[in-house]
């Protein structure tokens, strides 16, 4: 399984059905005027190496101190039609309360279609500095 985390302020999805990322964190690194404070964050997420099926998937944020930042995470859903294609997944923004810089993680559980679990891990950080 590949997985490969992108962290923006937005994502938008057009008519036609393609993606916008707004405000892409080059790097996996944002700086801020403030902290302590609060950031606003989506992750957008690509997973490979999935077979063919639907899954259901649960994300959510963890704050520097390795705290859940919000009591109900995302849920979706995602259909990959082929086994070389990768599935799409994303979530946000969330705000996510700061005392000190850190990293911020992002958790993606993804279960099948008969409610297996395929993985429950952090799919990528971000470095939280305060600007100099």
């Amino acid at each position: 399984m590949h997985i490969d985390a992108t962290f923006c302020d937005l994502v938008r999805t057009e008519n036609n059905g393609k993606q916008l990322l707004i405000g892409v964190y080059p790097g996996d690194v944002m700086s801020v005027s403030q902290i302590p404070g609060s950031v606003h964050l989506t992750a957008w997420i690509k997973v490979r190496d999935l077979p063919a099926g639907n899954y259901s998937f649960e994300m959510a944020f963890l704050s520097p101190q390795a705290s859940l930042v919000s009591p109900s995470p995302y849920f979706g859903s995602v259909n990959v039609i082929h086994p070389d294609m990768p599935a799409i997944v994303y979530a946000g923004p969330a705000s996510v309360p700061l005392s000190e810089p850190g990293f911020i993680a992002v958790r993606l559980k993804m279960t099948n279609a008969y409610q297996q679990v395929v993985f429950d891990q952090v799919a990528g950080s971000i470095f939280v500095g305060k600007q100099t």
